[in-house]
């Protein structure tokens, strides 16, 4: 059986803007972190990580790992917003037997021939 993980409150996702993806700083129009451990509602976690968003005709999507308190698989859940700065947490969206994360999500278009 694996060993618990340790309980990580430092661990939280925040938005930073700036003029290039090396030079970032915390923006004064977010209030950080956006997404941390206590705002999910369907699980208790130890910490949330490694986001990755994506911007829809609906609005902007964050799929980010979180880790219950009582396990060591990670798991992905979303979160919503409108404006890409303020964020309501959703739900888990993909759970598994094997530990999940750093999510990642593509759009694609199928091709018939």
């Amino acid at each position: 059986m694996a060993e618990r993980i340790v309980r990580n409150t430092e661990w939280a996702i925040g938005i930073y803007e700036g003029a290039s993806p090396v030079e970032v700083s915390p923006t004064e129009r977010v209030k950080n972190p956006v997404i941390a451990q206590g705002d999910a509602t369907d699980v208790e976690t130890a910490f949330v990580a490694d986001p990755f968003m994506v911007r829809t005709d609906e609005g902007w999507y964050m799929f980010f790992e979180i880790l219950p308190v009582d396990s060591n698989l990670g798991q992905i859940s979303v979160a919503r917003s409108q404006d890409g700065l303020t964020w309501a947490y959703d739900r888990v969206v993909l759970k598994q037997d094997f530990h999940l994360g750093c999510p990642s999500c593509f759009r694609g278009r199928v091709n018939t021939i």
